[in-house]
Order: C-alpha cells, then sequence, then structure tokens
C-alpha cells in the first residue's frame, strides 16, 4: 500500500558539510497560505512574525550552530528561533520548503 512521506532531510551547507535540515513538505495549499501572509498584515512586523510561525511548524529538527558553535533550539514550534539566523540561512530553509534543490547547488558554489 502507498504510503505518503512528506518528511525530508536536505544538507545545509552554508554551516558544513555535516549540518542538515530536516522539514515535513508542505502542499501547494500550504505553501499558498505562505504566500498570503504577505497581503494579510499591514505591518511588517506582523508579516514576518507570522511566517516564522508557519516555518517552525514544518522545521522538524536540525543541527545548526550560533556564531560560536553552540547548538541552537531545535526549530519545531519555535518561531523566535529564526532572530538567531542570518538572512541568507532563512533563504536557503524557504527554499528548502519550497522543494527547490537548488538551495544545496548554490551554496557548494561559494
Amino acid at each position: 500500500m502507498p504510503q505518503r512521506n512528506r518528511e525530508k532531510t536536505v544538507k545545509f551547507p552554508l554551516q558544513g558539510d555535516d549540518a542538515f535540515i530536516k522539514v515535513r513538505m508542505p502542499t501547494l495549499k500550504e505553501m499558498q497560505f505562505l504566500q498570503t501572509l504577505q497581503t494579510d498584515y499591514e505591518e511588517t512586523a506582523d508579516q514576518e512574525q507570522a511566517a516564522r510561525k508557519f516555518l517552525a511548524e514544518f522545521l522538524l529538527e536540525w543541527n545548526l550552530v550560533d556564531d560560536y558553535g553552540v547548538e541552537l533550539a531545535q526549530p519545531h514550534s519555535n518561531p523566535n528561533i529564526f532572530e538567531q539566523l542570518t538572512n541568507e540561512e532563512v533563504k536557503f530553509i524557504y527554499k528548502a520548503l519550497a522543494g527547490q534543490d537548488e538551495p544545496t547547488k548554490a551554496a557548494k558554489k561559494k
């Protein structure tokens, strides 16, 4: 019997060869909801907080560290953790959730 598996482990080369994120791939409807967040809120801060909350539900685990090599708290249901990431790291995560394999290829070129 077929079984749907929405979990995916993605290498996270922005933090080295062993770094990874584990995500639950969103459905098309869920990704469309994320896109509507851009127009549903008048304040940018409200948009960002809603997007962080949404993304945190799809990030299941990771082994990322901060600038001092200290492990970051796990991301699932923890939207404030994004404040500790760089803009480039957040963009990489978003692309991974969108199902784009390009983030890994682009990061390797640098």
